[in-house]
């Protein structure tokens, strides 16, 4: 085999939701994105501190620092949104920049959210039910206002010609 082989860029699940930890955000995994790394050990590196950062965040405003099942933090948040903010503030406080060093990655887990009866997801922190449209308009308004580079744009999809989970 030729050329260089290229380790890929991790994928660090910080803030759990939806069916790994009841109590915390509708989304599943926030995950952080150290992208803006050269050695895969300066990412892991960059990544401990983010993940150190937001424990520390989340004990100064008496949130939760208990861990889900797959070892992200669950905090009962009152918004997804809340999450996204809570992760730029971790990355900001450990001393890199969103967008640049560091992105967002979500997993919706968008079959979890939805309630086929009456073809809504249930946002349960956001406290409404929404079509499929108006969920895709907030995940755009998430990609606009955080540094989102690993997300599925488009969380549902057409079943049969009816809209449906992913």
């Amino acid at each position: 085999m030729e050329g260089k082989f290229i380790i890929p860029v991790p994928l660090l699940n910080i803030i759990n939701g939806g069916e790994h930890a009841k109590n915390s955000t509708d989304i599943q995994e926030f995950m952080a994105v150290p992208a803006g790394f050269k050695k895969f050990r300066h990412a892991i590196q960059a990544g401990c501190e983010v993940y150190h950062s937001l424990y520390s965040l989340l004990a100064s405003k008496g949130l939760g620092t208990t861990v889900g099942d797959e070892g992200g933090f669950a905090p009962s948040l009152g918004s997804n949104k809340e999450a996204l903010e809570l992760i730029v503030d971790a990355i900001e406080k450990a001393g890199y920049t969103p967008g640049k060093e560091f992105f967002i990655a979500i997993d919706t887990a968008a079959t979890e959210l939805f309630n086929s009866k009456d073809k809504t997801y249930n946002l349960k922190r956001e406290g409404t039910s929404v079509k499929a449209e108006k969920f895709c308009s907030i995940y755009d308004s998430w990609v606009t206002d955080y540094p989102l580079n690993q997300y599925r744009r488009r969380p549902v999809l057409k079943m049969n010609g009816k809209n449906g989970a992913t």
